[in-house]
């Protein structure tokens, strides 16, 4: 699909990281001193990240990228929690119930858990 994402420029990135802080989703990683949007299905396109780059680094571009996944973006923000989480077909489970974790309840999870981003 094409869809709005962000683009790093490397030869812009000083690597401060401060991008990868910002990115409540978790798209963006430090791979070898410079920032990379490593998961392109985790973001979201709000670009959260934009204004924290001292170096202009980063803009928007529409280009196709996988759709963004915000269920699987909850299930590696649940699995940070101290319960333990598997994942099964892109569905989150819990060890004790073995029952799908929905996503809205899952989202008033991490909240209650002060998590950033949701």
């Amino acid at each position: 699909m094409i869809r709005k994402i962000i683009h790093i420029d490397e030869e812009k990135c000083n690597g401060c990281g401060l991008c990868a802080e910002a990115c409540h989703e978790g798209a963006i990683d430090m791979v070898d001193g410079k920032a990379k949007l490593v998961r392109e299905h985790f973001c979201d396109g709000l670009g959260d990240c934009l204004p924290n780059c001292p170096t202009g680094a980063i803009t928007f571009e529409e280009r196709e990228a996988p759709a963004y996944d915000e269920a699987a973006v909850v299930c590696k923000e649940l699995r940070k929690l101290p319960l333990r989480i598997v994942v099964n077909s892109s569905h989150c489970l819990s060890m004790r119930r073995k029952r799908p974790v929905d996503v809205y309840v899952a989202g008033r999870l991490l909240r209650s858990q002060g998590t950033a981003g949701f």
